[in-house]
């Protein structure tokens, strides 16, 4: 099985829980995280969350869809299973553990 193609749904989330926002550094209200998608040769998909938080991880959201831009290309024919070389490929990417990666 080898990935063919990542999705990004870029998302902005809006906390509901009374008193959230007057805990969050910065005055930050919303989350703009994203929804991955790996599409693979077999038909078979894949979900995961990429969470963006400035004051947490030091990255941005545009910052974040530059790399999974970038992991897109790199991880294209690479084995879904393997997540050891999968973050190996990555890390050429965005660089060996970055921030929020």
């Amino acid at each position: 099985m080898k990935i063919t193609s990542l999705d990004v749904f870029p998302i902005r989330m809006v906390p509901v829980k009374p008193g959230f926002a007057d805990h969050q550094p910065l005055g930050i209200e919303t989350a703009g995280n994203i929804i991955v998608r790996i599409n693979t040769d077999k038909g078979l998909s894949g979900l995961g969350e990429v969470a963006s938080s400035p004051a947490y991880f030091n990255q941005t959201r545009g910052a974040l869809l530059d790399w999974l831009r970038g992991y897109a290309a790199a991880l294209e024919g690479a084995d879904p299973l393997n997540i050891i070389k999968a973050h190996r490929i990555m890390d050429r990417v965005s660089g060996e553990n970055a921030p929020g990666c």
